[in-house]
């Protein structure tokens, strides 16, 4: 749902993922999101903005020379830092990709799909879940903009215009649990949102 206006954004885009990354840095979400990467050897990551997950995951451990890392975005100025955090990161080999996941059928297999606060910024969350299953087993997502009380999907307009998602727990996990995917929800604290009801999801898809 960004669009064009996302990736022309220029330093803004850096700016953004800067201050997010400061706010995200060591929260259940992320902590949750690299555990998981942390136990396969492919990962590909949808939405990889500056490259900050990609640090997190190598600090964490995750920098054996049989593991290869993809990253996905389709902002230029956010995959040009990501290249360069990636060029120097000795620890990690991979690629940065300026493409967006839902329009490119060559997406590289993968052990897991990672996908951090991206589902409530998609047109069809569910075919971007569809899609990354796709390409790998597992698929872990960080969903943002959880309402910890409400079962029904919503869509709300952001602070800078943009026209997202809102999910329920309930509706969101109900329509993912389909085809025999074995499905793990884990609702956390949202370090952006201070009212109580406001919470994030850590979402693991199995097929």
């Amino acid at each position: 749902m960004f669009g064009d206006t996302w990736r022309a954004e220029g330093g803004l885009v850096l700016d953004f993922w800067n201050w997010m990354w400061s706010k995200r840095h060591g929260t259940p979400m992320v902590e949750a999101l690299i555990a998981e990467a942390k136990n396969h050897r492919r990962v590909l990551e949808v939405g990889c903005g500056a490259g900050h997950f990609l640090d997190d995951l190598a600090e964490a451990g995750w920098s054996k020379r049989s593991r290869r890392y993809v990253g996905y975005e389709f902002s230029e100025v956010a995959a040009k830092a990501a290249a360069e955090r990636l060029a120097a990161n000795k620890k990690v080999r991979g690629s940065i990709e300026l493409l967006d996941f839902m329009a490119d059928d060559g997406a590289p297999e993968a052990d897991v799909v990672v996908a951090n606060a991206v589902l409530e910024h998609q047109p069809r969350p569910f075919a971007f879940i569809d899609r990354a299953l796709e390409v790998a087993p597992v698929v872990a997502l960080g969903v943002g903009y959880i309402h910890a009380d409400a079962d029904a999907m919503s869509t709300y307009v952001d602070r800078v215009g943009h026209v997202d998602w809102r999910f329920g727990v309930n509706d969101l996990v109900e329509g993912v649990a389909k085809d025999d995917r074995r499905v793990e929800a884990a609702v956390v604290p949202n370090p952006l949102r201070a009212a109580p009801n406001h919470r994030e999801l850590v979402l693991i898809i199995r097929r």
